[in-house]
């Protein structure tokens, strides 16, 4: 993975796995801070938005989590996706409750 980011043959998918091998390795924060780095590169990443709209709700920071659903969205709208449209707006009614 770190040969692929060092190289800059990354992707979002691969800002995405590597975010989620950090937080099973080292920290949710570390992860958050993976995430955030390819969204610097990939600002409408579905996959990265998602991720992070997850990683804030489950720290409780609904304000953000919401910031990143509505990027996603954005970015879904134009792909038309049915089904992840679905999961989108489960986690959006979740995040107003």
């Amino acid at each position: 993975m770190n040969q692929t980011l060092n190289k800059n043959y990354a992707d979002d998918e691969t800002y995405y796995l590597s975010g989620l091998i950090t937080a099973t390795e080292e920290s949710q924060s570390e992860a958050i801070a993976e995430w955030e780095r390819g969204l610097k590169s990939f600002p409408n990443s579905g996959i990265l938005n998602y991720e992070l709209a997850i990683a804030n709700r489950s720290l409780s920071d609904n304000k953000k989590a919401m910031k990143y659903i509505n990027n996603e969205y954005s970015h879904l709208k134009t792909m038309n996706f049915k089904i992840t449209l679905k999961v989108h707006f489960n986690l959006k009614n979740v995040l107003r409750i």
